[in-house]
C-alpha cells in the first residue's frame, strides 16, 4: 500500500562514520515515506526543536517520527500509521533490539540481514525509537518540549503529556533495530535533561 505520510528523522552529522553510515541506511529504507530530515538550525542540535520542525514540514494528518539509527519493518510502519489515523498514539514496535558493532558492519555491507536472533539484547519497554500519532493531536499537546536540549528524556516526556491528554498508546507487535554506533556520554545537557524531565514531569523535587 502507497503511504502519504511523511516520516520525520532528526538529523545533523557529527562526523561520525558509524552515525552517518546509520542515518543512510535508515533514510534509504524509508524511502518510500518521502522522509522528512529535519534538523532546526539549534547549537547543539535539539531532537526536540527539529522534530517539532519535521512535523509542521509534513502533508499529511498522521505524523511518524524515527530515529536516525533505528529500523523497522514496512508493514509494521504501515500498520502504525493506519492506528494512529484512528486517533491513537503509536509505537510501530514492541521488541527493541540492539545490534553489535560487528553485526551493524556485516547489515552495512549487505552481508547480514535485520533478524531477531543476531541482536545483543532486547526490551519491551523502550519509549523512543519512534512514534505515530495524529498530527493535530501532536500540535495540540504542545509538541516536543524544546527544553530538552540535545537529546535525552523527550519522548518519554512527550509520552506522559499524551497520556494525560487522554491518548491510548498501542504498539504494533514486532521488531525494531537499534543500529551500533558509539554512545555519548552523559554530559551535562543530558543530566540537566534528566533532572527537568523528573521534576516537571514525574513530580519529583
Amino acid at each position: 500500500m502507497e503511504q502519504t505520510t511523511n516520516i520525520v528523522i532528526p538529523w545533523r552529522s557529527a562526523g561520525d562514520r558509524w552515525r552517518d553510515a546509520s542515518f543512510q541506511y535508515v533514510s534509504n529504507h524509508m524511502e518510500k515515506y518521502n522522509p522528512i530530515i529535519a534538523d532546526d538550525g539549534a547549537v547543539p542540535f535539539s531532537r526536540s526543536g527539529s522534530k517539532n520542525l519535521g512535523a509542521s514540514l509534513c502533508t499529511d494528518d498522521v505524523v511518524m517520527f524515527v530515529d536516525a539509527d533505528t529500523v523497522i519493518p514496512h508493514d509494521q510502519i504501515d500498520a502504525a500509521i493506519e492506528l494512529a489515523r484512528q486517533g491513537y498514539m503509536v509505537h510501530p514496535f514492541t521488541d527493541y533490539h540492539a545490534y553489535s558493532r560487528y553485526n551493524t558492519r556485516e547489515v552495512f555491507e549487505g552481508r547480514l540481514n535485520l533478524s531477531p536472533k543476531m541482536s545483543e539484547w532486547c526490551i519491551t519497554w523502550a519509549t523512543g525509537g519512534a512514534i505515530a500519532m495524529p498530527k493535530d493531536f501532536f500540535f495540540s499537546i504542545g509538541s516536543y518540549d524544546e527544553g530538552f536540549i540535545d537529546w535525552g528524556f523527550e519522548d518519554a516526556a512527550l509520552l506522559i503529556v499524551g497520556k494525560k491528554a487522554g491518548v491510548e498508546l498501542k504498539r504494533i507487535p514486532g521488531e525494531c533495530y537499534h543500529l551500533w554506533h558509539p554512545r555519548e556520554p552523559e554530559n551535562d545537557n543530558i543530566l540537566k535533561n534528566k533532572d527537568k524531565y523528573l521534576k516537571e514531569y514525574m513530580g519529583e523535587q
